[in-house]
């Protein structure tokens, strides 16, 4: 028998049957599994539960007297001693990890292999742990093979590891091949007329529920059919109407005979952040049923399906092809058919099961016995905080960090030469100045930073973008604080002005590297996944509250409350996709009399055509937000909002067609201007001065700026660092 394969889970063995269990059931044949789920309350002693759903494979349900969800940090010791317990019987294992919130039991472990199963980003779901995206980065660094659940997964993780496969959601299509005798119908439906709309999953935030009201609402006649448990949200706010049937949790065996009674299988995504990696695997399984599927536009249905998936991307069009799926001919259902059995033909839980276990064969094991458990922290002057996965090691030297790979850090880097090395916690350099892509369309982040005439920052732009760069008069409604011309670039936003910083950059640029503490006394940062460095002096563009925060302790409580003090307005943009060309000869439209959701409007079309798709055109309404004074809604509501908003001030037309919509979020986005911040921010800088802490940039120094102030604080703030290398060295001599 090969070697055990420990997981760790944060879905339950006996609930909604999955990739977990349907990977594990097969590889079981192969490698004994050994499988736990999340933590739970118990007793005052902390035990295992165990039981074998099937041959091979123990299921591990752990109790301890911790009241705290998931593989929470309280639950971890108490969950060490009952691993230490268990693992004497499966020496020779595999750690195998669903969620990287377990990520620090690894040192219970001395695996041949780890492997990461990312089958969801679980970060972007409701009440996702803080800690999850630090834990998730280190994990792909410990990691020695990454399987992703879908293509979209794939894409977000490939360049994080060097060792990345892609197995999207399959089927077992010998199982649900037992709907096609529709006299099969299960016995819930005898009391349920049709015609029957279906869906089974876990009904919870990616769950479109005001979609579902529509549909109901749109044909009495239609029986709509939910199958399966409601998690993380209300069920009083679940849409009630006598057309709408919730049958429960039910188990794998029985899907098939709900199937066999439905007339159209229905997959009522809400596009949203936690829908945006999904790979539903019951399209698959609806499929091998070989019924009509309605889709809301999610990616790798839309992307891949397209051709047998009807997609919709609102209520009145969902409901339309819900129409054409019940009135469709013979003929196209057959050749809907066709295409289904294609595709079934080629894909199949037992074929992906083999091929990981063949990349588990192949993959070379860790040399060294307890390679894992050295990758674990055992100093004792590690931040609780931090992710405890290396042990000690020499602290790595850095002669100037900078910290945030915005615009003014990039800056900074640019100008401090080899000796510098840039932190930024993202995936790609740019900060709140990065760009991001729907449907065809390119929008900013933010509208607020653009090249003007300041002569430093005309050359940069020509070393930066050369002949990418479109230089404008700015055309604006209640223009205010406005630069007469600008520029910006020609084609890609402003991230293809953030990424031409990068092959100009000297020193090293360290991504999904995010800084959690700072020890101003040590000249220490230490990062999520454990890294240490040592520098001699540091620029940070981090707001000043938050910095102060990761110095922890050794700030003043003077500086602490100061910090505190600090007042800010953030920013939601809702990014919209029109199907029409020039909608608006503007570059910004402002609104600063409240009678909109929305204070001001950037026209990135005209700024760019290249940020536009053919016959398209993109605008970003801008709200603005405090803690006093929190967003009017989120989400679909909040998107909907600005398009009505958009209708009425006679942006847009009652008939324009939305065909991408997206958000991005700016935690800090202006200053709020008070003679109070002034002294506040005095008391911080005067004591991170002491410690050679240089802050830089909008919020790195507290202030209001005009649209070119972060490339020259950038400059500055390098020119800073340098005038205290030659002090210092003048001392030394």
């Amino acid at each position: 028998m090969a070697s055990a394969i420990i997981v760790f889970s944060h879905l339950r063995w006996d609930f909604v049957f999955q990739r977990p269990q349907h990977l594990l059931s097969r590889l079981a044949a192969h490698h004994p599994i050994v499988f736990i789920e999340e933590p739970m309350q118990g007793d005052e002693d902390a035990c295992f539960q165990t039981y074998s759903p099937a041959p091979n494979i123990l299921v591990c349900k752990p109790y301890t007297p911790v009241g705290l969800p998931g593989f929470h940090d309280d639950h971890l010791p108490h969950m060490q001693k009952l691993l230490r317990q268990i693992m004497n019987d499966y020496e020779d294992h595999i750690a195998w990890f669903y969620t990287p919130m377990a990520l620090p039991l690894l040192q219970e472990l001395k695996p041949k292999l780890v492997v990461y199963d990312c089958m969801d980003e679980l970060s972007a779901f409701k009440n996702a742990p803080k800690q999850l995206l630090q834990r998730e980065s280190a994990l792909l660094k410990v990691a020695d093979i990454v399987f992703t659940g879908g293509q979209s997964l794939y894409r977000a993780k490939r360049d994080r590891h060097p060792n990345v496969h892609c197995f999207p959601s399959s089927v077992d299509t010998a199982h649900f091949v037992q709907a096609l005798d529709r006299s099969n119908s299960h016995p819930l439906h005898r009391e349920i007329p049709g015609p029957r709309l279906g869906f089974y999953g876990v009904i919870d935030e990616r769950f479109d529920t005001e979609l579902i009201a529509r549909v109901a609402d749109a044909h009495a006649q239609w029986q709509i059919v939910l199958v399966g448990p409601v998690v993380k949200i209300d069920p009083d706010a679940l849409p009630r109407r006598s057309n709408i049937h919730y049958l429960g949790q039910q188990p794998y065996e029985a899907l098939p005979h709900f199937l066999a009674g439905w007339d159209v299988c229905l997959l009522p995504f809400a596009l949203n952040e936690s829908t945006r990696f999904i790979s539903p695997t019951k399209t698959l399984e609806y499929m091998a049923a070989e019924l009509p599927i309605v889709s809301t536009p999610v990616a790798d249905v839309a992307d891949i399906y397209s051709d047998i998936v009807t997609i919709a991307g609102d209520a009145p069009s969902f409901i339309a092809a819900c129409e054409a799926a019940l009135l469709a001919s013979p003929e196209e259902h057959a050749a809907k058919v066709d295409r289904m059995r294609h595709v079934l033909a080629n894909t199949s839980w037992d074929t992906t099961a083999e091929q990981m276990r063949h990349l588990l064969d192949t993959t070379p094991r860790r040399q060294q016995e307890g390679e894992a458990e050295a990758s674990v922290e055992t100093a004792d002057d590690v931040v609780p905080n931090v992710n405890r996965l290396r042990q000690q090691e020499a602290l790595r030297f850095v002669n100037t960090a900078i910290i945030g790979a915005g615009p003014t850090g990039l800056s900074a880097a640019y100008h401090l030469g080899h000796d510098a090395v840039l932190f930024d916690r993202n995936t790609m350099v740019g900060g709140s100045c990065r760009s991001v892509k729907e449907n065809g369309f390119t929008f900013d982040c933010t509208g607020n930073v653009v090249l003007s005439g300041e002569p430093y920052v005309l050359e940069l732009a020509d070393i930066l973008l050369g002949s990418n760069v479109r230089w404008q008069d700015r055309v604006a409604e209640v223009a205010s604080g406005s630069h007469a011309r600008f520029g910006y670039p020609a084609r890609g936003g402003l991230q293809a002005l953030m990424s031409a910083f990068v092959p100009h950059i000297k020193g090293t640029i360290e991504l999904n590297a995010e800084v959690i503490r700072i020890s101003p006394r040590q000249r220490i940062l230490t990062l999520a996944d454990g890294r240490r460095y040592q520098y001699d002096s540091l620029i940070s563009t981090v707001p000043l509250p938050e910095l102060v925060v990761m110095t922890d302790e050794e700030a003043p409580e003077e500086v602490r409350q100061a910090a505190l003090g600090l007042k800010h307005v953030s920013l939601r943009c809702v990014h919209l996709g029109i199907a029409r060309e020039q909608v608006t000869d503007k570059h910004w439209i402002n609104f600063p009399d409240q009678a909109t959701v929305f204070q001001r409007v950037f026209a990135q079309g005209n700024a760019s055509a290249d940020c536009n798709p053919a016959g398209g055109f993109g605008i970003t309404c801008e709200i603005s937000y405090t803690k006093d004074k929190p967003l009017p809604a989120t989400g679909k509501e909040l998107v909907e909002r600005c398009v009505q908003d958009c209708i009425r001030v006679g942006l847009l037309n009652e008939d324009d067609r939305i065909i991408a919509s997206c958000e991005t979020d700016l935690p800090y986005a202006y200053v709020a201007d008070n003679q109070e911040n002034t002294k506040q921010v005095k008391t911080i800088r005067y004591w991170l001065a002491m410690f050679d802490i240089v802050p830089a940039g909008r919020f790195g120094e507290w202030l209001h700026d005009g649209a070119d102030h972060p490339f020259i604080a950038g400059k500055k703030a390098a020119e800073a660092m340098k005038w205290m290398e030659r002090k210092s060295a003048a001392a030394a001599e």
